[in-house]
């Protein structure tokens, strides 16, 4: 009886070892992942969504800057990249212990740890480009601006439309040759905004402040007052602002 127990046991832990071998990676040499798991699920393409100065920590670094940045991961361990919004270069990728590492033939070129956040890697100094890029997986919830932002910022998100103007001395009034309605403002969450007004579209970014957000390039100025937004630009800072109520939800896509 108790042979056939120590038999029984025996084989037990032989099959059980045989099972966790299984599974394995191994050290293989054909591009797959030393111990980085299902390198299957790092394939797709890739945004940047947050670069800091390795230099200059307090550097801004703008919503439009991040678009210098650019990485697709193949399923034949080929990668194509951007920096600095040069011409595409070719790669290759391979998953080495907690890093996505790209090479030029034999030589490594960048590596990012993929353990930090989950369906992004952050390289540091990537492509020698001075920053530290985080890069999300396209479609992923971390690549979507809008869940990166406070939410202080997401009340600014969606559609506001003008409904009347107040002068100097906080008076509602009238502008010649200007309707209550002639300003339509769409913030978007990727820190842009499109801006209808005066019969023509302004394209910029966008800065929050509690105090009074702006507009970076033309400088328009935001104040939430209650669940509306004023607004005023350069023109007509010392005279007029547009009292904006919001007309359209964002829509998550």
């Amino acid at each position: 009886m108790k042979k056939l127990l120590a038999l029984l046991l025996a084989l037990t832990m032989i099959f059980t070892l045989a099972a966790c071998g299984g599974g394995s990676t191994g050290g293989s040499n054909d591009g797959s992942s030393e111990s980085g798991g299902n390198v299957g699920s790092w394939e797709g393409h890739y945004v940047a969504i947050e670069a800091e100065s390795i230099d200059d920590p307090e550097w801004e670094v703008l919503p439009d800057d991040l678009l210098d940045y650019d990485l697709v991961l193949n399923a034949d361990f080929t990668a194509v990249y951007t920096s600095f919004r040069d011409e595409p270069e070719e790669a290759t990728w391979k998953v080495e212990d907690v890093y996505i590492n790209l090479y030029d033939g034999d030589e490594q070129i960048a590596s990012g740890n993929y353990v930090q956040r989950e369906n992004c890697f952050i390289f540091n100094n990537f492509m020698d480009s001075g920053y530290i890029v985080t890069f999300a997986k396209e479609g992923s919830a971390e690549a979507n601006p809008y869940n990166r932002l406070s939410d202080e910022e997401k009340f600014y998100i969606g559609t506001w439309t003008s409904y009347k103007i107040l002068d100097i001395d906080g008076e509602e009034t009238l502008i010649s040759g200007y309707m209550s309605d002639d300003m339509v403002v769409t913030f978007n969450p990727d820190k842009t905004v499109e801006i209808n007004f005066d019969d023509e579209t302004i394209t910029d970014t966008w800065t929050y402040d509690e105090d009074e957000s702006y507009t970076d390039e033309c400088r328009f100025y935001i104040k939430v007052v209650g669940d509306e937004l004023e607004i005023f630009d350069g023109e007509f800072s010392d005279e007029y602002t547009f009292v904006c109520k919001k007309t359209e939800e964002y829509k998550m896509k």
